[in-house]
């Protein structure tokens, strides 16, 4: 029996741990070139348009654009009519004698700015308009005058936003006006003279 166990003991290897396999020496691993994606489907040249396009849209020029007239008003003693409309690509103020709408002329000469707001003086000699300088909104009072179409700025302080608050046919050569030169939050009320500019 002890000559049957020594006999397995040594087939066996004795009590030696069993060998451990080596690991498999893998292959090298072949790197592949990245795959292009296929090139997208032709499209045709032109596409049609599907529906029903219309060719009869308003025109920008037409929404956006300067109107052929507006504004128009009466002078204060009814014998002149004025309106805004374009001179040269920019709104001005236009006045006529009453029935005589083919002797209008220009009585302002803005270049760049058009005018918007624009008042009849109790004086019948005299327009008042307001506007600002490159689009800063700080508006200025101006009186023009219907003889010679001299503009002057009754409100002329930098920085500071003005308009017209009244006016009265009692006191014709007189307005009040709200400015804001003392604080850029509160308008102040001035009443200033028509014809000096004086406050």
């Amino acid at each position: 029996m002890k000559r049957l166990l020594l006999v397995l003991l040594v087939a066996c290897g004795g009590n030696k741990p069993a060998p451990v396999p080596a690991p498999p020496v893998s292959s090298p691993v072949a790197i592949q070139a990245p795959q292009t994606s296929p090139a997208p489907p032709a499209t045709p040249a032109t596409i049609k348009p599907t529906g029903k396009p219309k060719n009869d849209l308003i025109p920008r020029a037409v929404l956006f654009g300067n109107p052929e007239r507006t504004g128009v008003q009466l002078s204060p003693d009814g014998k002149q009519i004025s309106w805004l409309a374009p001179k040269d690509g920019v709104l001005n103020i236009w006045v006529a004698p009453i029935g005589k709408l083919d002797q209008a002329k220009a009585i302002t000469n803005e270049t760049t700015r058009p005018i918007r707001t624009y008042f009849w003086a109790y004086t019948n000699k005299h327009l008042l308009y307001q506007q600002d300088t490159g689009g800063d909104e700080n508006f200025h009072v101006f009186r023009v005058d219907l003889a010679d179409g001299k503009a002057t700025d009754l409100t002329p302080t930098k920085g500071a936003r003005a308009a017209v608050v009244d006016m009265s046919d009692k006191q014709p050569t007189k307005l009040v006006v709200s400015i804001n030169d003392r604080d850029p939050k509160a308008h102040d009320l001035h009443m200033v003279d028509l014809l000096t500019g004086k406050h």
